[in-house]
Formats: C-alpha cells, structure tokens, sequence
C-alpha cells in the first residue's frame, strides 16, 4: 500500500527530519532504477537538490520533507512493483476500500470486511489478519514482497500506519499502539524512524502488525460517507488529519492552497473552494467562521509560509520574483503585506543569521501571520 500514507499521518507537532532519512530514499530510489535527482526537482525545493547529498544541514523542514517523501514512496512502490511484475493497489481500490470500511458499524467490523476486500482483490502483495489474546489484540499485514530492503520497509511501514490512523479517524479517538512490528531488520535506524513516525518500531516480526486493546474492537464507528467524501475529494489520502482530532475544513482549505502555491498556480476563490468541498459558498463561510479561520486568514497564512522559505533560499531570489510566486501584481504589493504579516519587510528579513542558518538550505518554516517560526542510517537490500 506504498503511497497512500505520508507526512500528512506523521506527528502534527514535529518542525524538522533528519537529513539522513531523505539520503536514505533517494538512494534506494535510484538502487532500483529510479533517478532522484529529476524527483527532487519535480519537489521544486527552494534549496539546490545537492545540498540534502552534500551534508550541508541535519534537518529539512517539515513541509519540504513532506513534498519529498510522497513523491520518494510513490516513485518506490511504481519501481519496487515493476521489478516484480505485479500490480500494486490503485488509488480508486483505496478509496473503495475505506467507502467499504465507513458504513460498517464497530472497529472489529471495519476489520473483517477490510480483511475480505483484500481477499477479493486476490490478496495482492498482501494478507490481512485478525489476532484477539485475552485483552490484547493484533493486526497484521502478512506482506509478498519478496526483498528484505529499505524501499519496502518504508511501504510497509506507511501501510501499516495508514490503517492504524485510519480505524482511529473512523472511531474519532486515538488508537493507543501498544507496539508497532515489522517482518524486516533494522535496514532503516531505528531512531530516525522513531523521529519521522513517532512510532517506536520493533524489527524482525513474523509480520507487519501492531498491538492494541482489545476493548477498541466493539467501539462504533461515528464518521460518515458524506464526512470520507469531503476528505477523499479534496485531499491526498496521505493528508487526512490526526484521528485524535475533529476534521477541520480549514486544515483542508490551507492543504489545497499552499499546494496550488507551490505549484505556482493561482488559489482557488471561495466559490471554487467551496464547490471542491461540495458545499455551498454560504456553508463554506460559515464553517470557516466557527474555526475561527476565514479564508483571508488562511491564504495569508499559506503566502507567509512560502515567502519565509523563498527568502531564506540560498539562492537569494530577488524580491520581485518571491512577489510573483506568491501571486502578487508587484515586489511593492508583497513588501507591504509581508510586513503586516511578519512584523519587518522581506529585505529586513533577510538577516545575517537568517541567512546562516538558510545557508544550508533548510530554513525554518513560518508558523502562521506575525509569527515565523545519532547514528548514521543505512538502506538497501
């Protein structure tokens, strides 16, 4: 299920990764065949694509990292899956996998009917179990992928999360993981993954699988096809929010604009928005307005992200150009807004420790309006 799970279901709260852990992709990336450098610059990273290789920097910012990594397990699983000559599930299979899982009525039912999808798709490259011992209870994924490398440690890994926030977004709670296994040995060090997930992982398990109470299993299900309808519309599967948490639209909302941002395309208006969500423009406020986040606030917000990360690029675009990207007629219409966001205007900015720490290429990202914010890993069969 490579591909279905990125940064999106990692922990909310973490600014920064490891350098390594990147090196780590790119490498098996190009192990199989692949070519990283032409993947990193569809990433459109605004840092040259030689520093992640050259040491300059421990850390790549968060949202860099997570433009990064889908496109490293998509390109993964599309050449772990042509070596093998087997087809690998597709989007609309996941999405009809989790419409098959939201109209069920308990945890313990959303898994068996999860188990028969897969057993009507032929079990392709995987077989789902169920293991209740008393209190405890297991959920496996008995993986066909026939090499112990990094490319399908990290695609078995994203699917075994991906299903364990899911169960956790179906039943609005979090799922405590008693303990997270995996059929590989440590190829990837076990403390970057740790920092990456947030997951500590235990290595050489008969299967993929993770442990939780066994009391969840009777727990019903509380969203709805119109709430997974929303989500999977608008939104990577890869994007859906923490299940700890409510579905906030303006999570949503600031996930499509900075996309389009980084795309270098115009922001959607509210209609378009609106119409993305199946909403109306009246609803669509509405909504916003008890998130206390209208839409004005959150394009704002988007726009000083990306202009954060632009001038601290090393390549020191001029002002006129970071104006253009963020969609602005003129370098005089970003001056003025920039500093009503950040409190100085984007020359001042540009400080000389700023500078030093973006000299690496992996400045710190904004946090919002008027407020910018081991051991060696190794990989590979």
């Amino acid at each position: 299920m490579g591909g279905i799970m990125t940064p999106g279901f990692m922990h909310q709260g973490a600014e920064a990764v490891p350098v390594d852990f990147v090196v780590v992709m790119l490498d098996e990336i190009d192990r199989l065949g692949g070519n990283s450098t032409e993947l990193l610059g569809r990433c459109q990273l605004p840092f040259p694509a030689r520093d992640l290789r050259n040491g300059r920097g421990r850390n790549i910012a968060l949202r860099q990292f997570t433009r990064i990594f889908d496109e490293c397990i998509k390109e993964i699983s599309y050449l772990s899956h042509r070596q093998r000559h087997v087809t690998p599930m597709t989007r609309d299979d996941v999405e009809m996998l989790c419409y098959c899982m939201v109209s069920c009525e308990t945890l313990e039912e959303v898994i068996q009917r999860a188990i028969k999808f897969y057993v009507m798709l032929g079990n392709r490259g995987a077989e789902l179990a169920l293991e209740v011992d008393g209190p405890e209870a297991v959920f496996h994924i008995r993986t066909l992928r026939a090499h112990q490398c990094s490319g399908n440690l990290l695609m078995d890994l994203t699917g075994l999360l991906f299903f364990h926030r899911f169960f956790g977004w179906l039943l609005n709670r979090e799922i405590p993981a008693i303990r997270f296994g995996v059929c590989y040995g440590e190829l990837i060090n076990a403390e970057q993954l740790e920092a990456v997930f947030h997951q500590a992982v235990h290595f050489g398990e008969a299967t993929n699988n993770f442990h939780f109470p066994a009391d969840f299993l009777k727990y019903p299900v509380v969203r709805n096809y119109q709430r997974l309808r929303e989500i999977l519309g608008t939104l990577p599967l890869d994007m859906m929010p923490s299940p700890a948490m409510s579905w906030r639209l303006s999570d949503a909302v600031e996930k499509v604009i900075s996309a389009h941002l980084a795309k270098e395309e115009a922001i959607p208006t509210m209609q378009e928005l609106a119409g993305l969500f199946s909403i109306s423009v009246t609803t669509f406020r509405r909504r916003l307005e008890e998130e206390n986040s209208p839409l004005k606030v959150i394009k704002e917000r988007c726009r000083l992200k990306l202009a954060v990360e632009l001038l601290a690029s090393p390549a020191r675009l001029k002002i006129e150009d970071v104006a253009q990207r963020l969609g602005f007629s003129d370098a005089s219409g970003f001056r003025r807004a920039f500093k009503t966001w950040a409190g100085v205007p984007p020359d001042n900015y540009r400080t000389p420790a700023s500078s030093r720490e973006a000299s690496s290429g992996f400045g710190s990202v904004a946090g919002g309006p008027g407020s910018p914010s081991g051991r060696p890993v190794s990989g590979g069969c």
